[in-house]
Order: structure tokens, then sequence, then C-alpha cells
């Protein structure tokens, strides 16, 4: 899968690889705006499967459905608890932690504290997808360096939509 964002709207379009094999045969328009991206665009775009996503979460129901779904556009790595988790976002510099709250022995607030204090993983940008809904556990999250939060059960197109977001800032912030 391949991401395209719209100059004029700043759309996420997301090609699959027959979209991509016919885009020089004609102009590809915005799924948002209907303006044709024009191809200088194209080289702009953000090949997701080059991006590692870490899950940490004790569910293994919830780790196999994401390792399944997910795998199909990302580079996926699970943990089944939050010492894994430290240590596989050390050793593989994931682009994007998700990390619920509820872990045995380390909870996921601390985790995340840990990681922003850490030189080898402070840089790395987590949201939490977790069952706790309330605001003040969303806020807690903020304040220990999350990015983001996503309430279970998740959707996986606002999923998506929230990594193409953070795909795009990062992709700006690089230019």
């Amino acid at each position: 899968m391949k991401i395209v964002f719209c100059d004029a709207c700043n759309g996420r379009n997301i090609l699959n690889s027959e979209e991509l094999e016919k885009i020089d045969q004609s102009p590809y328009r915005c799924q948002i705006c209907n303006r044709v991206i024009q191809q200088a665009s194209y080289g702009d775009s953000i090949d997701t499967g080059s991006f590692k996503l870490l899950f940490i979460d004790d569910e293994q129901g919830f780790l196999h459905i994401m390792d399944k779904i997910m795998s199909k556009d990302y580079s996926v790595t699970i943990a089944a608890n939050g010492a894994d988790g430290f240590e596989l976002a050390q050793k593989t510099q994931p682009d994007l932690i998700l990390l619920d709250i509820s872990l045995p022995g380390i909870d996921g607030y601390e985790l995340c504290r840990s990681m922003k204090r850490h030189k080898e993983t402070c840089h790395i940008p987590i949201f939490f997808v977790t069952a706790h809904d309330r605001d003040i556990e969303e806020q807690k999250g903020f304040e220990v360096g999350a990015i983001d939060y996503i309430t279970k059960p998740i959707s996986i197109q606002v999923l998506h939509g929230k990594i193409a977001l953070h795909l795009r800032m990062k992709q700006l912030s690089c230019s």
C-alpha cells in the first residue's frame, strides 16, 4: 500500500498495487477533493510496508488480530508484556509503538514514562490503545508522553487514519 497526500486539500489517498501500476496511464484524482494529483506528488508517497509498528498488549487475541490485519500494510512486531516491549523497542527501533495501559508487571503509563526517559527510545512516538476510556486516563496518557489515545474496541479504519496522519506529520517535518 502507498499513501499519496493531495497538495490541494492534504487528503490521504491510499493506492493499492493495481492502482499504482495504472498511475502512468491516466491521471489520479484525489478521493477527497477530486482534483488531479500531480505526478510530482507521487514521489512524496509513503510506502507503508517499510513503516515499523510495535504492539505491546497482554491480550493475545488482540495481538494476533493486529498482527494479521496490520501486517498487510506495515512491518509489525508484537510483545505481550512491558519488559519484552521495552527490549523490542530498543532493538527494532519501530516508527510507532501502540501500547496498552493494563499490562502485567509494569503498566503502560510507567512503560511510556520509562521509554521517554531512555535515550534509545525517547524519540519513538507512542499511541495508547486501551479499554480505559475515562478522560482522566487519557489525560494521564498524554502527560507521560503519548501522542495519541485510542479506545478499544478499535476501528481499523480510524487506526489506519491516525497512523497515516502521523506518517504525514513525520514526512512534513523531514521536508
